[in-house]
């Protein structure tokens, strides 16, 4: 009989997987910035309490209606085609962020945003399952 030889097992980080996660952490950080001081933005922009509670409402339900289009568009695309995608789309919500002269501006900006989100999160989700 010959000994049995161990099976190699692959590295759970590979380093395609860790680059990915550290980019993804990067993002995050400058993404995840301005979030804090936003109601405070909407108010300077003349925004009343009731119109930043319909900002943030209507800032969270369009990215549920948009994420069955980012999965279908991960499918279709591949993961990281729609990641990048999402990525360039992200970095162009931030001109109407910046140029808002009112608040219904920062709302648009919110929905690109919102676009990026959707693109970004069952790719982010369907890369690591694959990895």
């Amino acid at each position: 009989m010959t000994p049995e030889t161990p099976l190699k097992k692959a590295p759970l980080l590979t380093p395609l997987l860790l680059l990915f996660m550290f980019a993804m952490i990067l993002a995050n950080l400058g993404g995840n910035m301005y979030g804090p001081l936003e109601a405070l933005y909407l108010q300077d922009l003349g925004a009343g309490v009731v119109q930043i509670g319909v900002f943030y409402t209507l800032s969270r339900i369009i990215p549920l209606l948009l994420q069955i289009l980012g999965g279908w568009v991960s499918d279709s695309l591949g993961r990281l085609r729609a990641i990048a995608i999402g990525s360039v789309v992200g970095v162009l919500g931030y001109v109407p962020l910046i140029l808002a002269s009112s608040w219904e501006w920062v709302l648009l900006a919110s929905a690109l945003g919102a676009i990026t989100h959707a693109l970004i999160g069952p790719s982010f989700d369907a890369f690591i399952a694959d990895h």
